[in-house]
């Protein structure tokens, strides 16, 4: 999990236990690849032009697998927001003063 940066901060002191946000230590781009796939599933599952280009060589098996994945997604992301989860949140620079 570290290695995705998925490691939770943790202020702890004797029988206490308090976590925090996801820090920041792991590698960066793992966890920019992660956070860029889930927002990738906020959408409607579809094959765009570029992802037919690169599936043509690959067998239709393959392909089926990959669709089902992107239906499965895309179908759990909606289940989590329908429940009450809260979607991912934009990252913007705090404005300059």
């Amino acid at each position: 999990m570290a290695f995705l940066s998925l490691v939770p901060s943790e202020y702890s002191s004797g029988p206490s236990v308090r976590r925090g946000g996801i820090t920041k230590a792991g590698n960066p781009h793992a966890g920019r690849l992660l956070a860029e796939a889930a927002w990738a599933y906020q959408g409607v599952p579809r094959t765009g032009r570029q992802m037919l280009y690169r599936q043509a060589a690959l067998p239709k098996t393959i392909c089926d697998i990959a669709w089902k994945a992107q239906l499965r997604l895309t179908s759990r992301f909606r289940k989590l927001v329908v429940r009450g989860k809260a979607k991912p949140k934009v990252a913007r620079p705090s404005p300059v003063s």
